[in-house]
């Protein structure tokens, strides 16, 4: 059966009811009136039969009611029902996303000890290294190994002393990797064979007021991990306030800066709390 013809039966079946209850509203007007000119007799007759008529019709429309109502209360059951499954997808949703955030911390946890873990692993692999910052590109020329192991000892003087070991025994020796059209030369890497001769190389670097080449200041560091490299840069304004004040210090691994003022020996791991120390130094 199409859905036209659907509408068109619930409209006849509609009208049919309706038609219906007009004539009985009708035959009841009909009798009340009778009652009124018929004798005793006949009227409880007519009152009988207009009860009948009255309890039908309230019958039909009560029905009706009763109908509208079972459909409203069995919306209302599938209602609440899909409420109760959504309260407890969400509440198992939640009791996940508790796990989750549990675990979440403890990967976190557990990622910053291996950055740690990694970090120093990086470091002690460049125990033996040095780094020399500010040397013209090219100067090493095509044999880098060859020249550092004449170079560095004549630039730090150690080939000036008779009692010392003047050769210095090297792995490698490159520059870091970078754009060659910087402002400034790539840092050296130098890879030392004995841990000793990197002791002698900082002794000197540490004596020696200034390393220069070819009229431009050179420095010689420890080759440390950027990670390192950029906790001990974010001291860099504090240091520059301790050289101005005549302050000796010095930086420990990994970035700690360590000082001696009026016989007291201060440490800073953080650059904010050095920064406040300096500024209220007289």
């Amino acid at each position: 059966m199409s859905k036209q013809t659907k509408l068109q039966t619930k409209k006849i079946t509609s009208a049919n009811a309706s038609a219906s209850t007009s004539q009985r509203e009708i035959l009841l007007a009909d009798d009340l009136q009778q009652c009124q000119t018929q004798a005793p007799e006949d009227v409880e007759a007519l009152i009988l039969k207009v009860s009948e008529s009255f309890g039908a019709t309230m019958e039909e429309k009560l029905s009706k009611f009763s109908e509208t109502l079972d459909k409203i209360s069995t919306t209302l059951d599938d209602h609440s029902v899909r409420i109760t499954a959504a309260e407890q997808r969400v509440s198992d949703v939640e009791d996940e996303v508790t796990g989750l955030g549990k675990r979440l911390a403890e990967a976190e946890k557990k990622i910053v000890s291996l950055v740690n873990c990694v970090d120093d692993l990086e470091n002690r692999s460049r125990r033996d290294n040095i780094r020399i910052i500010n040397l013209k590109e090219g100067t090493e020329g095509t044999n880098p190994i060859q020249f550092f192991e004449t170079w560095l000892p004549s630039v730090l003087g150690l080939d000036k002393r008779p009692s010392a070991v003047t050769r210095i025994k090297m792995d490698r020796a490159h520059r870091s990797l970078g754009s060659l059209q910087g402002a400034r030369p790539r840092p050296v890497i130098i890879k030392l064979h004995n841990s000793r001769d990197k002791q002698r190389i900082m002794a000197a670097v540490k004596a020696a007021p200034v390393l220069e080449h070819d009229g431009e200041r050179i420095t010689i560091n420890q080759d440390l991990s950027s990670a390192v490299r950029e906790k001990r840069r974010a001291f860099n304004a504090v240091c520059r306030g301790l050289i101005d004040k005549g302050i000796r210090f010095n930086m420990r691994f990994p970035a700690t800066l360590t000082l001696t003022h009026q016989g007291v020996t201060h440490k800073f791991s953080s650059p904010k709390e050095a920064e406040a120390f300096v500024q209220a130094l007289v």
